[in-house]
């Protein structure tokens, strides 16, 4: 009986491993696989009404990779950039005689699943928020 049970469970966990049946045709699916998506950066431009020049880093910031120097003149500037990557990013800002530093960073991922028996893609946004704390 126990080798019985242990042959269902097998099943059962072989069978999660492959694609659903599942089929919804109102859900969205886009069968290209997309090699780009937008990250979409904050900053507090409204606080100082300053321009705010930020570094785009692939990687972490300690490994000097930088994608792109840029400088934003409102509080959300977005980049198209490749998917499947970590970005991280540093804000300066110049108040007075004081210079300040915002970090954040994550991966801009692509999400893969099957609708209709269709491979579908879907990269999101990856929103990064630099802006300094109040």
């Amino acid at each position: 009986m126990i080798r019985y049970a242990l042959v269902f469970a097998g099943i059962l966990f072989l069978s999660s491993c492959f694609k659903s049946d599942d089929c919804d045709p109102n859900v969205y699916c886009n069968t290209e696989r997309p090699d780009s998506a937008w990250v979409n950066i904050t900053v507090s431009y409204d606080r100082y009404h300053t321009p705010v020049p930020y570094t785009i880093y692939n990687g972490n910031i300690e490994d000097g990779l930088v994608v792109l120097r840029d400088t934003a003149y409102m509080n959300v500037t977005s980049h198209y950039l490749p998917v499947n990557e970590r970005y991280s990013v540093e804000a300066t800002y110049f108040v007075g005689q004081a210079t300040y530093s915002a970090y954040d960073g994550g991966k801009l991922r692509l999400n893969k699943f099957w609708n209709c028996n269709d491979r579908c893609y879907e990269a999101p946004d990856l929103s990064l928020d630099c802006s300094l704390l109040k």
